[in-house]
């Protein structure tokens, strides 16, 4: 999530426009990473992960470009990852992927 330096509001004002800068009321916690990015969160929660050695599971739903960066950080890892078929983007792009590979290996 990047704010830029904006004000994050929780729960949001009722005359906030701006749905950009809104946190969800569903979830219990958040963390905010400075940047104006996206993806600028990616290496500091890996970094949170080693530290405190915490279990790990990537789930891919759809996913874009950071997405990919996600998943290379975390085959590195040797974090178990779970892509979920029919939900577009990157995972759509990788079960088709492991679709060919597994008719190659017979």
């Amino acid at each position: 999530f990047a704010a830029d330096w904006e004000t994050v509001h929780y729960p949001p004002k009722e005359s906030d426009e701006d749905p950009k800068y809104r946190l969800d009321a569903n979830h219990s916690h958040f963390l905010l990473v400075e940047g104006s990015e996206w993806g600028g969160e990616v290496e500091f929660r890996s970094f949170l992960e080693k530290r405190h050695n915490c279990p790990k599971l990537l789930l891919v739903v759809g996913g874009g470009p950071v997405t990919i960066n996600i998943i290379l950080l975390k085959v590195r890892d040797k974090t178990p990852i779970i892509i979920m078929k029919n939900t577009g983007r990157v995972a759509e792009l990788l079960d088709q992927c492991n679709s060919l590979w597994k008719s190659t290996q017979n």
